[in-house]
């Protein structure tokens, strides 16, 4: 399924988040993706592994768009929705936004 990355995340008051407060760039979706991809994490249910999470990084950070397969795309959601090093602000929204590209899953909206 084909991820369009180019959309900016919002911060609460609504305002486009940066990419740091040096860095006026709009924080992309591609962007917040690329970060939370690069943390280092343990393996896991729903883990992507080194070598993909780093390629996927790098597409997301380089490109407007990706198409994954439905096994990455889902793993790509569970490592937005248990991310704990962004604040929620960026890898809930990441997670939200990614949710309006793939199938429904009763599992996208419960409440962990």
């Amino acid at each position: 399924m084909k991820i369009k990355l180019t959309e900016s995340l919002k911060e609460i008051n609504g305002e486009t988040m940066t990419i740091s407060k040096e860095d006026k760039t709009p924080l992309t979706l591609g962007k917040a993706l690329s970060s939370i991809l690069n943390i280092p994490r343990e393996r896991g249910n729903g883990s992507l592994d080194k070598m993909k999470s780093f390629i996927l990084a790098v597409d997301c950070y380089s490109k407007d768009e990706i198409d994954l397969d439905e096994a990455d795309f889902e793993k790509l959601k569970e490592v937005c929705k248990t991310d704990p090093y962004f604040a929620p602000s960026l890898s809930g929204q990441a997670h939200k936004m990614l949710l309006r590209f793939g199938p429904k899953k009763e599992s996208d909206t419960d409440k962990k």
